[in-house]
């Protein structure tokens, strides 16, 4: 932009005076008036002005930088001006959609794009179409979240009482996750029956994250929650109103029993397993052995060698898990995974808390399926039908049997001639052979009694049981 022309003075003094104080840009020496503390001398008439040489040119080329000459009003002036072709751009960018500018015509309009794209990093440009796809998708997840809350609305008026409540829990949920959900809520109500007075036990702020967990989000837990008073005051707080609490008690057995069932999924594996075909002493014969394993790595979870189970042929995992799949099943939820080759499988991060409740609930299913195996009602039978003596002399033939296969592996102890093996006592012929048979002997052909001489530690198993049934059954005769 041209700086304006002087006035043409009529005496050299006044051109003199103007020249001091508008000195000639082009010279690298001079300063302008603003900025040289030297210049604030000539701001008056002084003596010193006759020194100046007067410099006048018709052809006055001299010219100034924006930025350091205009004024505040002229600046101001100039950004307004820049703003309001970014908001044109912006406009025009939106209007055309897919057609792009021809910035090449316009420099101004170019340099401001460069600018922008140093600043936004290539993001200048606003992209209509994935503004609607974003915006289309939020929509969509808040109609799914209000479906989703009305639904739930609606089943949580379905359920009516504690046992229904439990009862959803239950069925709905897997066991840790109610076990969870039942020891915060006794903890709670616990607290509240020993210190009734105090507000902290009985108020519960419901943003909390374990409350989150285990009593907001798991539904049914808030229905038991109001079971023993609590009553939702807003969205962040359930408090109990002070009250009788007489009922607690019934109620807090409720919540015990249910809550001692089962830890884990364990029993359900289990259950499953057997309606899909496996035997009752196999089941029992595979929770004495996982029992075994898991207590030892329970005790050093650091071992690496007691985490791994070989996966051979002829191994306790050929002959125990492998034929059943929910058993196999059964060892993946409790951490068991494969390794490369399927050589071994190996629990490479053992969940020491999920173990011990594993053990607590095989204890049980142990105890439970002791009495129900055929090697128990074969023991009964046996005692019931020739009494003590007969029975003594079948179980003490059949005991030194098992010992020999499960201790030596030769072919001569895995085959038995039963009929010779009770020759002198031939009456118990019958109960003999059903005992072997629920141990897992085959009958031949030939009335010899065949076992896998492989599977060596289903026959301690078998001896172990075997033992332990006799030893229930004398005591049951006894008393």
């Amino acid at each position: 932009m041209p700086f304006d022309k002087p006035m043409v003075q009529k005496n050299k003094q006044d051109a003199a005076l103007w020249c001091a104080m508008n000195p000639d840009p082009s010279k690298k020496g001079n300063k302008s008036h603003s900025s040289s503390s030297k210049d604030a001398k000539y701001s008056t008439v002084s003596s010193k002005i006759t020194k100046a040489k007067p410099r006048l040119s018709p052809n006055m080329q001299a010219r100034v930088d924006l930025e350091s000459s205009d004024s505040a009003e002229k600046k101001a002036a100039r950004m307004e001006k820049y703003k309001a072709l970014e908001e044109q751009i912006d406009k025009q960018t939106k209007q055309a959609g897919s057609k792009k500018m021809d910035t090449k015509k316009n420099p101004k309009i170019l340099a401001i794009n460069m600018k922008r794209k140093k600043e936004l990093g290539d993001k200048a440009k606003f992209d209509t179409k994935s503004w609607d796809a974003t915006k289309r998708e939020s929509s969509k997840k808040n109609k799914e979240i209000m479906e989703r809350t009305a639904r739930r609305k609606e089943e949580e008026l379905k359920i009516k009482g504690l046992d229904a409540a439990l009862k959803h829990l239950q069925e709905n949920y897997p066991p840790e996750r109610v076990t969870e959900t039942l020891t915060l809520i006794l903890k709670i109500v616990k607290k509240v029956l020993k210190e009734p007075n105090e507000l902290k036990y009985r108020k519960i702020n419901l943003l909390n994250k374990r409350i989150q967990k285990a009593i907001v989000r798991p539904l049914g837990s808030m229905i038991i929650m109001k079971e023993f008073g609590f009553t939702q005051k807003d969205e962040s707080t359930l408090i109990m109103s002070t009250g009788s609490t007489a009922s607690f008690k019934s109620k807090l057995e409720k919540l015990e029993r249910a809550l001692d069932r089962s830890a884990t999924r364990v029993p359900m594996f289990l259950q499953k397993a057997e309606t899909q075909g496996a035997s009752k002493e196999s089941i029992l014969y595979c929770c004495l052995e996982l029992k075994r394993i898991l207590t030892s790595i329970a005790e050093l979870p650091s071992s690496v060698p007691l985490r791994s189970l070989t996966t051979e042929q002829g191994s306790i995992y050929s002959f125990r898990f492998a034929p059943f799949p929910q058993i196999v099943s059964m060892l993946k939820y409790l951490g068991f995974e494969s390794t490369e080759g399927r050589r071994f499988i190996r629990m490479n991060k053992p969940d020491v808390a999920l173990i011990w409740d594993a053990l607590k609930d095989l204890d049980k299913q142990i105890q439970k399926r002791k009495p129900l195996t055929g090697v128990a009602h074969a023991v009964a039978e046996l005692l019931n039908k020739r009494g003590k003596s007969d029975s003594t002399y079948v179980i003490d033939k059949v005991r030194v049997c098992l010992t020999r296969v499960a201790s030596a592996n030769e072919a001569r102890n895995r085959e038995i001639d039963v009929k010779r093996l009770f020759k002198s006592r031939a009456a118990v012929l019958p109960e003999a052979q059903k005992l072997f048979n629920s141990l897992g002997f085959v009958e031949g052909d030939d009335g010899k009694v065949k076992i896998n001489g492989a599977d060596t530690n289903g026959a301690y198993h078998s001896l172990q049981h075997l033992i332990e049934m006799w030893k229930g059954a004398l005591t049951v005769m006894t008393q």
